[in-house]
């Protein structure tokens, strides 16, 4: 990373901004191409933290970390951000497993190879004539087996956890629990594909 000094304003002292090596990129705003850089044992990362952790909705380090690099860079933020976790009681409650399934064999659409779009999930609960001249064929998952429906189920579940970490303590009318839909649809679109490097460079 390299420093820059800004221009000298009058009566004021120079300042410092940090840039790397993607301080010419369109798709990064300012403060994503310039983060400010703060030590781990601030009490302002602290803050930070907390505060991207209830504004995720109590979601996961990956989340976390994305939401905080938009403007910041937070040095070891992976280690600040599981002692956050950590020490949420909503999430430690949430992450108690009262019980193990039994996980069953998978079914041979996903265990064999196939072209892409080939078996597909959805959301469909009646079968229509729309498609017919398509020849699908539909296959439903047994209720009490989401491990049978593979990604899209995953999705599901990251739903209901966000979802059940917000409504385990309060209730809502209509128009909160729709806007609290919203925020938990922003905050798992914002997930980032691939896990985030820790490097600066």
């Amino acid at each position: 990373m390299a420093t820059a000094v800004l221009p000298q304003m009058p009566g004021a002292a120079s300042a410092l901004y940090w840039s790397g090596r993607v301080s010419s990129s369109e798709l990064l705003q300012y403060d994503g191409r310039h983060p400010i850089i703060l030590s781990n044992d601030c009490h302002l990362s602290l803050f930070l933290v907390h505060f991207t952790h209830r504004i995720a909705l109590h979601g996961g380090n990956q989340l976390m970390i994305r939401q905080i690099r938009a403007k910041f860079w937070i040095q070891r933020v992976r280690n600040l951000d599981k002692s956050v976790v950590y020490s949420c009681k909503v999430c430690v409650i949430h992450k108690k497993k009262l019980q193990t399934q039994l996980m069953g064999d998978l079914s041979k659409e996903r265990t064999s190879f196939s072209r892409p779009f080939t078996y597909n999930g959805s959301l469909k609960r009646a079968v229509t004539g729309a498609y017919s001249h398509q020849q699908l064929v539909w296959h439903f998952i047994p209720p009490g087996a989401p491990h049978m429906g593979s990604l899209w189920e995953a999705g599901v579940k990251s739903f209901k956890t966000l979802f059940y970490k917000s409504t385990a303590t309060r209730k809502y009318t209509f128009k909160k629990l729709a806007s609290l839909l919203a925020k938990i649809e922003a905050s798992l679109n914002s997930r980032p594909l691939a896990p985030m490097s820790e490097s600066p460079r």
